[in-house]
């Protein structure tokens, strides 16, 4: 199947996404900051990159930008329980290259489906 590098600083959101995709057939990697998800796309190359928005330091929209432009056409499925201010992040997100999106708390079978979809899809970046 797909490798893929799950990124989010909550540890809990890190182990059900991994224990999801793995029993979906994924090899995943995990990472809790945008500069460790930096170092693990530099050092070996993944299908696909599911991360949340709201993080410390290097936040989702800083490294939706930054994967785009150092990774074109890594597909990129961004992850957000913000609320109401989610519909914003995701059509900002959508905007600079994901995917898909997905909201949080999601099901198993909402983001095995999502995960599935968005290995179907291409990668764009949208400059502003």
């Amino acid at each position: 199947m797909a490798r893929i590098l799950v990124i989010d600083d909550d540890p809990s959101i890190v182990r059900v996404a991994e224990r999801i995709l793995k029993l979906d057939g994924h090899e995943v990697v995990t990472a809790a900051t945008g500069v460790s998800a930096l170092q693990e796309c530099r050092t070996a190359p993944f299908d696909l990159v599911v991360t949340d928005v709201c993080m410390p330091g290097m936040d989702g929209m800083e490294m939706l930008v930054q994967f785009s432009r150092e990774f074109p056409g890594l597909k990129i499925v961004v992850m957000s329980g913000g609320g109401d201010e989610s519909d914003d992040v995701f059509v900002r997100a959508k905007r600079l290259g994901a995917v898909l999106t997905l909201p949080k708390p999601f099901t198993v079978d909402e983001m095995t489906q999502a995960i599935r979809e968005a290995l179907g899809k291409t990668g764009e970046f949208l400059p502003d």
